[in-house]
Order: structure tokens, then sequence, then C-alpha cells
């Protein structure tokens, strides 16, 4: 019972782990919202970065600036420290979401144009689904099936557009490998529940800032600082996305769902469209707009579209049974009263009336 006392007592207090934080919905849906428009706006502001620098060394400086300001934040608030198991997630994390997706993006979008990766993304939650019902994170049924099919096939055909149309298939691999690479990292975030999304992000975007650095000596790229102000901007608009985005990001993968996470790149195609044919005055043809209808019809049919209500947080469940538990005791003593003290009683009388 002391036990018992002492936990309930830390959820009242506000005092319980990361895992245990309750966050109200209309906070969470708010910051979906912020995630879906920085998300959009980045697949704008990549090839804008990559006009004046390597895309490979514009990366290296994006996730420098950035992993810089979430230690700042980790040493200002100094959440705990994960144990190892969390650690091991949080390098994965860093391997597939930060350094192989943001650097295949970065190299992808030296020839993909921005409307064109943004659908392909598009496509993501449809792959994060099927590998949360493989690791056993979500459950499955045909209906995701065959909407992953229905994505595969609209992907497939932006993916013979934008070939037909002289990008390079490289380029448009490097997009598609990016998007599925960051599948596997949402999942690794969704396995290490508990770390706080600060620390996640400071060994994740350390470690990915390392090999996009590693790539861009590789590849012989210039190490210089950018000369113009618009290189500057898309880079300080990128680091904006970095720690506010992913943060969000992991934030909801870990207080909601992978799936309910991965619904953000649906969305992003609106602003990105919007903002890229104000900027760079990129056409939309008939075709690329029945690939991206084959992608909302798959998300559509596999039920992806309806965010579902999000499951009872540790500590409503945690009160439930406490109150449920309080119950089956009261029940418990009037049953024992009644099945114990009664007969006493009635024991007691006869026994009073045999001595009158």
């Amino acid at each position: 019972m002391a036990d018992d006392n002492d936990k309930a007592g830390t959820i009242l207090c506000g005092k319980q782990p990361w895992k245990d934080r309750e966050l109200p919905s209309w906070i969470v849906s708010f910051a979906f919202m912020v995630m879906v428009l920085l998300f959009g706006v980045r697949f704008v502001a990549i090839p804008v970065s990559n006009d004046g620098l390597g895309p490979f060394w514009g990366g290296t400086l994006r996730l420098v600036l950035a992993s810089a300001i979430f230690m700042f934040i980790a040493l200002a608030r100094r959440p705990a420290l994960p144990n190892a198991k969390g650690i091991v997630f949080s390098l994965i994390y860093g391997i597939f979401s930060v350094g192989l997706n943001i650097g295949l993006l970065y190299w992808g979008l030296l020839h993909v144009n921005s409307d064109t990766a943004s659908i392909i993304y598009a496509a993501v939650p449809l792959a994060v689904v099927l590998l949360a019902v493989y690791f056993g994170l979500e459950g499955f049924h045909w209906r995701l099936l065959i909407g992953a099919l229905f994505g595969l096939f609209g992907v497939a055909i932006i993916f013979g557009l934008a070939v037909s149309y002289g990008i390079y298939v490289d380029s448009l691999l490097a997009v598609v490998g990016g998007a599925l690479f960051n599948s596997i990292g949402q999942i690794a975030a969704k396995k290490a529940q508990g770390v706080d999304p600060i620390m996640m992000n400071s060994v994740g975007f350390s470690l990915g800032a390392f090999m996009l650095f590693s790539m861009s000596l590789f590849t012989r790229e210039s190490i210089i600082l950018p000369t113009h102000g618009t290189t500057w901007l898309a880079i300080g608009c990128l680091v904006v996305v970095s720690v506010v985005g992913y943060y969000i990001n992991v934030l909801i993968i870990q207080k909601r769902s992978v799936s309910y996470a991965s619904f953000s790149n649906v969305l992003t195609p609106i602003v990105t469209i919007v903002a890229s044919s104000f900027i760079f005055g990129e056409e939309i043809t008939p075709a690329f707009m029945f690939g991206t209808s084959l992608i909302f019809a798959g998300l559509i049919f596999s039920g992806h579209l309806v965010i579902k209500k999000p499951k009872e947080t540790f500590a409503r469940t945690y009160a439930a049974r406490q109150a449920s538990k309080r119950r089956a005791i009261a029940w418990s003593e009037r049953a024992t009263s009644f099945i114990v003290i009664e007969p006493l009683k009635v024991e007691n009388e006869e026994t009073e009336q045999q001595i009158q």
C-alpha cells in the first residue's frame, strides 16, 4: 500500500517519469499542425541551401547548429539520462531518421523538385504502419495492405513521370530511400519509449551531423560558410524545422502512436506545393495529380486519414485501477462483515436468551 500511495502522489504532484506524463489533446493537435507546416517548408528550403552549399556540407551545418541547441536545452532542463536500451534506440533513430534520411533528401533534391519529393514522403505512413505491424506496435488488417498497394502504384506513376522529364533515377531513389529510412527511425523512437525527446534528438542530431560531415569529406565538397543571405535564411529555417519539428515528431510518437505522427507527411504536400509554386513557379500536371490521388486513395482506404482516439494515458489508467481496487476492497469488507460478524451476533443473542 505504501508503494501505491507514493506512486499516486508522484502522479498527482506532476513528478512522474517522462513516459507517464499526460498532455492535453489540444496541445498535441496544435503541435501536430505546427509540425505539418515546418515539414512542408523543408522541401522548399533544402533546394535553396543546395544552391549555395554542397548538399552534405549544408546538411552538416544545419545538424551541428540544431544539435548544439538541443544540447543547450538538455543542459538547462537536465532531463533524466536514458538507460542502455534508450541509448541504443536513440542511436538507431539518429542513424536512420537524421543521418540517412536528411542526407539522402538533401542529395536527392539536387535534381528532384520539391513537389515530387513531398508526395513521395506522403506515402511514408503506409510504410510506417506496415513496419509498426511487423514489430508488434499496432494491429494488422487487410485494408492496410491494399492501401499500401494503392500508395505504391501512385509513387510508381510519379516516379515514372519524373524519369520522363529527365530527372535522374538515382536522385529519385535517394528520396524514396530517405523516406523509408525515416520510417525505420520512427519505429526506433517508439521503441525508446520513456526517453525525453530532447535527449533523443541531442544524441540523434550529433550522430547525424558526424555522418553528413564524413560524407562531405568523402565527396570532397567545399567546406565554406555561406556567402549569400538567402542561403543563411534557408539554413536558419531548416534549423527551426530540426529543433521544433523533430522535437514535436518524437513527442507525438511517444505520446500517441507512430502512425499518428507519420500522418503529418500526408498533409505536408499541401504546404510544399503552395510554397514551391510561389517561390519556384513549379507546375502541376494531370499525371502528377493522378499519382497523388492514388496515394491519398491508399491512405483513405487503409483508414490512415482517420486519426483514432488515443489510448488512455498512464495517469488515467492508474487512477481507474486504484478506484477499482478501492471498490473491490470495500465490497470484500462488506462481504466479510456479513459472513463473519452477523453469525456471531446471532450466536451471542441465542446465548443471552439461554442464560435468562
